[in-house]
């Protein structure tokens, strides 16, 4: 039994943390695995239907600095602050703490001309009139998010058919 408690203790204890660039606050955010003991400290106290609630409260939780110090400071302060944030940074960061988006393909998204995305894929959708609405009125980092979930499955070898 000591064996495969061994072994699942240096897979846990070698686990690296992903870091996040948040452009929007000139913050680079560190984001260890979420674990199962994680998962329920964010979820005490906080009614499971609140997504917004839970979001933040992942933030506080997981989200280092550099040197692995808590990021933000468990007070209502702060978590009033962070419900102030835009949702699409917010579900940005968590998506990216999830991992999967190698560090040169967040460089190229990072570099990404959102205007010249929107216009090139203005220029796909050029016969698609309720596309082309729906593209008119989409934020542009909700493509680069869309891009991101791409890079991130093609970097894990996954087929995008199902995505």
């Amino acid at each position: 039994m000591s064996d495969i408690l061994s072994k699942l203790r240096a897979v846990h204890d070698s686990r690296a943390m992903v870091k996040v660039h948040v452009p929007e606050y000139g913050l680079d955010l560190y984001f260890p695995p979420l674990t199962l003991a994680d998962h329920e400290k964010i979820r005490k106290g906080i009614n499971p239907k609140d997504e917004h609630a839970l979001m933040v409260a992942g933030l506080v939780h997981q989200a280092r600095t550099e040197t692995g110090e808590q990021a933000f400071p468990n007070t209502p302060q702060i978590k009033a602050e962070l419900h102030r944030m835009e949702f699409g940074v917010l579900a940005r960061i968590m998506a990216e703490s999830a991992g999967g988006v190698s560090d040169a393909a967040q460089a190229e998204l990072a570099a990404i001309d959102h205007e010249a995305l929107k216009g090139a894929v203005q220029s796909v959708l050029a016969d698609s009139p309720v596309l082309q609405g729906a593209l008119e009125n989409a934020p542009a980092a909700l493509l680069v998010r869309a891009l991101a979930e791409m890079a991130a499955a093609a970097d894990a070898g996954q087929s995008l058919k199902n995505g």
